[in-house]
């Protein structure tokens, strides 16, 4: 999904959301509405105060991170040379004649 694409899909979410917002609000009392909306100031209020305010990256930025963390997931599926880690799933039991057996 292009960078774009996704910022245009959450502007439509959150414009779906303050849609159905105002419905339920409507159905409140004039004094419920203004409870709900000073508790949405308030918490709108704190998370300002929590955050710490991001830049949005330009395209090319996004295009270039992006990339970059392609190359490092096409250095992950590389094969090498064949690895067994198998050795530790062999028992080696003594039998009542003194044989070793690999089980």
């Amino acid at each position: 999904m292009g960078y774009d694409r996704q910022i245009k899909e959450n502007e439509t979410v959150a414009a779906n959301l303050e849609k159905r917002l105002q419905v339920v609000l409507n159905r409140l009392a004039s004094s419920e509405q203004e409870e709900v909306l000073t508790f949405a100031e308030f918490l709108a209020w704190r998370r300002r105060e929590q955050v710490v305010p991001t830049e949005c990256l330009s395209e090319e930025e996004h295009a270039r991170i992006v990339a970059a963390l392609d190359e490092v997931a096409t250095l992950s599926q590389e094969t090498g040379l064949p690895v067994s880690n198998r050795d530790h799933d062999t028992v080696r039991s003594e039998s009542s004649t003194g044989t070793v057996r690999t089980v």
